[in-house]
């Protein structure tokens, strides 16, 4: 039988990880209580974006500072989760989200590094 699941790439110690190209993770939930980690990369390659559907197992994680997403596809377009992570520094991503949602980010992390929040817009 094929191992499917990868929550064992998530134990309670684990400070760094960095996924790119699974095409078959499309949750979080193997990062659900995660406190240790520190930096999260989830990413999808150069010609299909990695589809998440929702930031909402990664609430909360206490120790999260840097958070890279730059090629993923959010499906729910929420981002509320984020603002209950108390460390959350940087925020590399695509445009994955209504401008409306990355206000809300941005009025509840003022200090957060997130291109989107600070210029939604796409100059030409």
């Amino acid at each position: 039988m094929r191992e499917t699941s990868i929550r064992w790439l998530a134990p309670p110690n684990l400070e760094w990880l960095f996924v790119a190209h699974a095409k078959h993770l499309t949750n979080l939930k193997f990062l659900e209580g995660a406190h240790g980690l520190r930096s999260l990369g989830v990413e999808g390659n150069t010609y299909t974006r990695q589809a998440i559907d929702s930031l909402a197992p990664i609430a909360g994680l206490q120790k999260l500072e840097n958070l890279f997403m730059t090629s993923t596809r959010l499906v729910d377009k929420d981002l509320t989760a984020l603002t209950t992570i108390p460390n959350l520094k940087v925020l590399a991503c695509a445009r994955f989200a209504p401008k409306e949602q990355f206000d809300s980010l941005r009025r509840a992390k003022p200090d957060l590094e997130c291109r989107w929040c600070d210029k939604y817009e796409i100059d030409g």
